[in-house]
């Protein structure tokens, strides 16, 4: 476009001075963004695992700086909302390409790009992400929950929290069972693991999240594990409700850290309030009373 601040005028910086109350033109401020986030080039051709690793925890400092832009753009916002403000996704092939192709080597990078993207998927963006986006996120997602690496399983429950289902991406509650076994294992571990902190909180508190969610739903598609491979199986609110409910008592009822203890038992609360309130018979609900009874005898 020819406007009095394209990118490659010469008189760019005076343009801006002169006219600093003016907004870019969105082709312009698009190009901007895109130069300026991209002029890295390729950092999965990083050869020395340490400083792709650095460089994929810098990548994640100046996505939460785009994320504050983003927000604080809101109050200011003109034009075009696709052109006027940072682009958020455009790390994400980068992630895509780590997480999928880098070597054993490069690990901790791998780790730290299942965290970006994590943190990028489950961010309340103002538009949905495009389907592409959102299919590779999700396919991501459950093939690093079956990759039995515990890291990578850390990395995706800690990183995605309790957001991923509240956003309702589409397809996204296939992977509620494999969500709800990931973080029952990790309640039912140590708090320190080789040396590793478990995130034992934010699998804990997932669980207390989602012990509502079915309520939503008559019934949904969702992925099991039949004949040590996984398929699609229709389970209705009732069973749905009672899986969250198991995986939550299994992963706390053993558990000796206070925090993620006292999470459980909040959620189990919320649960039987929200049962008793609309008078569902769906769900047992005397043994989870029971268990808040004894929990609170043994604290």
């Amino acid at each position: 476009p020819q406007d009095s601040t394209t990118i490659d005028s010469s008189d760019t910086a005076m343009g801006a001075r002169d006219n600093s109350s003016l907004p870019l033109e969105p082709e312009t401020a698009y190009t901007a963004w895109f130069r300026m986030l991209g002029s890295l080039g390729n950092i999965n051709q990083i050869q020395s695992p340490d400083q792709h690793n650095r460089i994929m925890k810098t990548l994640y400092e100046i996505w939460k700086i785009l994320c504050r832009i983003h927000e604080g753009s809101k109050q200011t916002r003109q034009g075009d909302v696709y052109f006027n403000e940072p682009p958020l996704l455009i790390f994400a092939p980068w992630l895509y390409e780590a997480i999928q192709t880098l070597p054993q080597t490069h690990r901790e990078g791998k780790l730290s790009a299942y965290k970006l993207l994590c943190s990028i998927g489950v961010y309340n963006h103002d538009e949905p992400p495009s389907q592409e986006f959102l299919d590779m996120f999700l396919l991501t997602l459950y093939q690093g929950l079956n990759s039995g690496d515990q890291d990578i399983i850390n990395a995706i429950i800690s990183s995605c929290k309790a957001d991923l289902f509240h956003r309702c991406w589409p397809s996204s509650t296939l992977l509620l069972p494999l969500f709800t076994d990931a973080c029952c294992q990790i309640g039912q571990q140590a708090s320190i693991v080789d040396g590793k902190t478990n995130p034992k909180v934010e699998a804990l508190t997932i669980l207390s999240s989602l012990v509502c969610f079915p309520n939503h739903f008559e019934q949904l598609d969702v992925f099991i594990l039949k004949e040590k491979d996984y398929s699609t199986v229709t389970m209705d609110r009732a069973y749905l409700k009672r899986m969250i409910m198991r995986d939550l008592i299994k992963a706390s009822e053993k558990d000796t850290m206070l925090e993620s203890r006292e999470i459980a038992l909040c959620g189990l609360a919320i649960f039987i309030c929200e049962e008793l309130k609309h008078q569902r018979l769906e769900s047992p609900i005397k043994p989870f009373m029971l268990f808040i009874v004894e929990s609170l005898q043994t604290t």
